[in-house]
Parts: structure tokens; C-alpha cells; sequence
């Protein structure tokens, strides 16, 4: 609740150019292992069908830092990608663990892999850079890239309007009160859940 509250606040103080830095960042700094830019984009929606401004400005800026990310990733990996995947932490431990899932993906469809490796989450995030460290030529992975981008930003667009215009229906039927109604709901169903466990296990 806390980080989307905060969100929020930097969409309205900043609008579209966090949507354009946390597209960038997630291929580019490979932050989007830990913190993907999905959320960002569906907030930013919400926020643009509300009226504090306009779509159009998130399509650009989605588009525009997921390229940009990319082809910094790309020449991140050319330059230094093996050294980068490579030595100890926590981090580079949960690189690793991706890395093998992407480095599949590679070898079994080559630069195809590209374009679909960029609409599946974590996958997108070390695409670039294992690309960039391979033999592949940045003209190539630029053309390749560019579709992938476009589909993956099409989709998550097309998320995020879809949540923003269901929130909206959902608030003109039940009112201003209803992700509370829903809180406790859901609070009420978990507990009726866990209670139910916990007699299951004390009857086992």
C-alpha cells in the first residue's frame, strides 16, 4: 500500500517521465528483476482516465524508455555483460536463475528471440544484455527489438485501461467506499480460511 500510495504521488508530481525512467531502468539497470514496470504503467492508465493527463503521453513515454532501456542493456552486454553476470550476492545469484531461462529462450529461437523474449516478464529484463554479449549484430536486435517493444507496450497499455476502466465501473456502482468494502472482505475471507486450516490440521 505504501509503495503504490508513493507511486502515485511521483505519477502526479511527475507524470509520463516516471513511466519513461522505470521503462528504462528495468532493461537497462536490470531493476526489473526486483521491481518490474507493469504496475507503473497500469497506475499511470488509471491516472491518465482520470484526467490528469493524457494517454497519449504514456504510450510515447512506454515505448520511448523501453527502447531506450533496451539499447542501453544491448551495449551493456557488449561491453561488459559476462563480467556483469558474473561473481557473488544475492543479486547476481537471482540474475543467474533468469539468465538460464533466457539463455534457452535464445538458443532455441535465435533473434526471434528477441521480439518474444521482450514481452515475458524477467526474461526482457536480461535479454539485452545476454543479446549484447552475443554475436548478434545491434542492427539486427534493433529490428527485432522494436516489435517486441511495440507489442509488449500495446499489451500492457491495453492492461492498464482496461484496470482503470474497470476501477472506475466498479466505484459508480458500489461508491467512493468500495476498495474498502473489498479490504475487509477479502481480510474476512482469510480469516474464515486460516481458521478452517487451522482446525483441519488439529483434526489431522
Amino acid at each position: 500500500m505504501e509503495i503504490s500510495s508513493q507511486l502515485t504521488e511521483y505519477l502526479l508530481a511527475l507524470g509520463p517521465w516516471v513511466v519513461f525512467f522505470m521503462t528504462f531502468a528495468e532493461t537497462a539497470f536490470i531493476v526489473g528483476l526486483v521491481l518490474p514496470a507493469e504496475p507503473t504503467i497500469i497506475a499511470a492508465c488509471l491516472l491518465s482516465v482520470e484526467g490528469h493527463f493524457g494517454l497519449g503521453s504514456v504510450v510515447v513515454a512506454t515505448v520511448a524508455g523501453g527502447a531506450l532501456g533496451d539499447t542501453c542493456g544491448f551495449w551493456l552486454g557488449r561491453t561488459g555483460g559476462r563480467r556483469l553476470l558474473e561473481g557473488t550476492g544475492r543479486f547476481r545469484e537471482m540474475v543467474r536463475r533468469h539468465q538460464v531461462r533466457t539463455n534457452g529462450l535464445i538458443e532455441r529461437y535465435s533473434v526471434f528471440a528477441v521480439t518474444v523474449g521482450r514481452v515475458i516478464s524477467f526474461v526482457r529484463t536480461l535479454m539485452p544484455v545476454i543479446v549484447g554479449s552475443s554475436e548478434l549484430s545491434y542492427r539486427r536486435f534493433l529490428v527485432y527489438d522494436l516489435l517486441g517493444v511495440a507489442l509488449w507496450a500495446t499489451v500492457s497499455i491495453l492492461l492498464g485501461v482496461g484496470v482503470a476502466v474497470g476501477w472506475q465501473m466498479v466505484g459508480d456502482v458500489f461508491g467512493v467506499w468500495w476498495p474498502a468494502t473489498l479490504a475487509v472482505t477479502a481480510l474476512a475471507l482469510w480469516g474464515l480460511l486460516a481458521r478452517r486450516f487451522r482446525h483441519r490440521r488439529k483434526t489431522d
